[in-house]
């Protein structure tokens, strides 16, 4: 029974001590703070698109592209952009 308190009481000191830091999703990842280039922002405006609508991926490993897909006003999908994939691993198909 006190090795189970003292466990309990460890964890929480620890997830205590854990949110006592000053990090921030910045310091993992600073070009998620980039503007959107301009020829995507035109793009979006001509297919009636705002900044702030839902976005969508879509990823076909065989085929290797990655597709952004965002909402436009009338609450329809449309394509922003497609990437190629580099490289990837594992099989293909459904992952359960």
């Amino acid at each position: 029974m006190f090795v189970k308190l003292a466990r309990t009481g460890i964890l929480i000191a620890a997830l205590g001590v854990a949110g006592c830091n000053n990090s921030s999703m910045k310091d993992f990842a600073p070009e998620a703070n980039k503007p959107l280039p301009d020829k995507i922002l035109a793009d979006m405006r001509a297919k009636g698109m705002v900044r702030t609508s839902s976005v969508m991926a879509r990823i076909f490993k065989e085929e290797g592209k990655l597709e952004i897909w965002k909402a436009k006003t009338n609450g329809r999908y449309d394509m922003v952009a497609s990437y190629d994939i580099c490289k990837w691993s594992g099989k293909l198909g459904p992952k359960f």
